[in-house]
């Protein structure tokens, strides 16, 4: 079992080109290989029919910027969790 960290940035808030990429991405890495962790990392979440599955599936795990600022967060702030 691995534990996977993902900038999750676009999966969540770019609903074109990357967006649709990383949805697909994370989709297949989870059908063909579910026993892996999936840390989605983000600034911010928006939800509609296309990021439900990612907020709903026991697989994978979101995690947002608590107390430090994003652009440190998105850089070193997310090690802590996909490391534990």
């Amino acid at each position: 079992m691995y534990r996977i960290g993902f900038d999750a940035k676009r999966l969540f808030n770019n609903f074109t080109g990357l967006g649709n990429y990383s949805r697909t991405l994370l989709r297949n890495l989870a059908e063909f290989y579910p026993e892996n962790a999936y840390f989605l990392y983000t600034p911010k979440v928006t939800k509609n029919e296309e990021t439900q599955f990612f907020l709903n599936s026991p697989l994978y795990s979101v995690h947002l910027p608590q107390g430090q600022p994003k652009a440190y967060w998105r850089s070193w702030g997310k090690k802590r969790f996909t490391e534990a």
